[in-house]
């Protein structure tokens, strides 16, 4: 073999080779994901020995489902702005009145 071609077979195989590595540590080091399970879930699941287990995995799921509702609600901007114009308006109302009067007040 020349010195050409040897250099050409030790590239491809130092190549396959490499190609191989790659391959098979993709393989070997795949990792599990761990993700929290849903509430609804964990209630889905839940097991105990005293009674009525039904009944209170209603009121159990009732609340994950309010606690839903409620974040879903708070996290919303124009929540934000509905809260913001209330404290404006009352602020406005207290600073109409007079606490020194004994009439009652018209609005």
């Amino acid at each position: 073999m020349s010195k050409m071609s040897e250099d050409r077979f030790h590239s491809q195989q130092q190549q396959h080779t490499s190609n191989k590595m790659t391959t098979s540590s993709a393989t070997h080091h795949s990792f599990y994901r761990i993700v929290d399970r849903d509430p609804i879930e964990v209630i889905r699941d839940y097991k105990d020995r005293w009674p009525c287990l039904s009944v209170r995995k209603i009121f159990m799921r009732l609340r994950v489902y309010m606690n839903r509702l409620a974040l879903l609600i708070i996290t919303n901007s124009i929540f934000e702005t509905i809260s913001i114009v209330t404290i404006v308006a009352n602020s406005l109302f207290l600073a109409l009145d007079d606490p020194l009067t004994n009439e009652a007040p018209v609005y």
